[in-house]
């Protein structure tokens, strides 16, 4: 079982637009248009994107004044009482401070009920210096150091020409499959090892991504 984030900043579930505006975060019954919930993060919330999965809202979340080394991905309840920090990144590169960004998480249920949340951290260090990491965490273990964190996959090429999509592919609860610019990348979903990367030859490529 999988849910997938999109490119937007609203979702319908359960009859319930949840949206979010810069800042501000409501819940519209698409029935008669009232609205159920609202709440404003004060943190910085730059081009905000979310994803629901369960009873939740998950979304990024940048500091404010806003900060290119950091970022954070948070969830909060459907009735946006309680935010709870999933994961904080904090990137430095010497004397080179690198932009970077991360997308809302896609969801995997586990054979065993466990429910693992796989996220991209994109960066930018200068030309031609984009890197991408896929993040995988269990959100059913949490512990006092946060939750359980399952694997790291950082081995895609240090180029723009790499450009991993942010929605990857489940497939059969074994791999996890990321289009990319000129190829395709095939992820273990229980140990985040690099299985295969593709490249798609040049002339069966129509568009600049697949």
């Amino acid at each position: 079982t999988y849910v997938a984030a999109k490119f937007r900043n609203k979702y319908i579930t359960s009859n319930q637009l949840t949206l979010s505006i810069a800042t501000y975060y409501y819940n519209i019954d698409i029935r008669n248009g009232s609205v159920e919930s609202g709440t404003r993060i004060v943190e910085y919330a730059q081009n905000a994107r979310i994803n629901v999965f369960g009873d939740k809202v998950y979304f990024t979340m940048y500091t404010w004044p806003p900060s290119d080394t950091m970022a954070f991905l948070c969830s909060m309840d459907l009735m946006f009482s309680r935010v709870d920090t999933l994961a904080k990144h904090v990137h430095r590169d010497g004397a080179v401070q690198p932009s970077i960004s991360l997308e809302p998480p896609s969801f995997w249920v586990r054979p065993d009920g466990d429910t693992i949340a796989v996220y991209v951290l994109r960066g930018y260090s200068g030309p031609n210096q984009s890197w991408y990491e896929v993040h995988a965490l269990n959100l059913s273990e949490k512990t006092e150091d946060g939750y359980e964190k399952l694997w790291i996959q950082d081995s895609f090429p240090h180029d723009d020409n790499c450009n991993v999509a942010a929605e990857p592919i489940f497939y059969r609860d074994s791999l996890l499959i990321f289009p990319g610019q000129g190829a395709v990348y095939g992820i273990s979903l229980a140990t985040g090892d690099l299985v295969y990367s593709t490249p798609i030859p040049e002339d069966l490529l129509t568009t600049d991504f697949i």
